[in-house]
């Protein structure tokens, strides 16, 4: 039993190093990496809100959330907000309870209602002026602010590009310093 199992974990250790062997290409070859990178300012700025009421009547709290988001929406579009810079997801509602440690129990305390706003903006500017006019209180929570770039995708591209580009040079310059050339990739 004990040569079987020295068979088969010999054999286990060998496997991957065949494996490995064979990957290998047959002719020479280099390995280079590519790098780009830019630095770029941020153009466009997301603000996440959410607009809470919590209490014992469902309707009251939905309707306060409702009312709330629709003043919010609108404020949005008077500041030149279109349709694609504003999401609003659905009312979601949830029971809220408080442990009681005196009886080891939890305590029922009311329904939660919740809808989160989503807003873009093209300047800072834009985004403190929306801030500054929400309504003060504890119904809306400000989740934060994130700064993203409009054309991320395109300079994404652009950065493979050039990368690429710096692996071709690296090679070659690699490779002419061997005395070689590269046929091809």
């Amino acid at each position: 039993m004990r040569n079987i199992l020295a068979v088969v974990l010999s054999f286990a250790f060998f496997l991957p190093t065949a494996a490995s062997a064979q990957a290998l290409p047959a002719a020479p070859y280099l390995i280079v990496k590519g790098h780009a990178q830019a630095e770029l300012k941020p153009d466009l700025f997301q603000v996440e809100l959410t607009v809470t009421r919590t209490g014992m009547s469902v309707p009251d709290i939905t309707q306060a959330v409702e009312s709330k988001t629709r003043m919010i929406v609108d404020n949005l579009i008077k500041s030149g907000r279109g349709e694609d810079d504003i999401k609003a997801v659905n009312l979601e509602i949830d029971a809220q309870y408080r442990f009681d440690e005196e009886t080891d129990k939890r305590i029922f305390i009311g329904n939660r209602a919740t809808r989160s706003i989503t807003a873009k903006f093209d300047t800072l500017r834009e985004l403190h002026a929306f801030l500054d006019s929400l309504p003060a209180g504890e119904d809306v929570h400000i989740g934060g602010v994130e700064t993203l770039l409009r054309d991320q995708d395109r300079i994404k591209g652009q950065l493979l590009i050039e990368a690429v580009e710096d692996s071709k040079r690296a090679g070659n310059e690699l490779a002419s310093m061997y005395g070689q050339k590269i046929i091809g990739v």
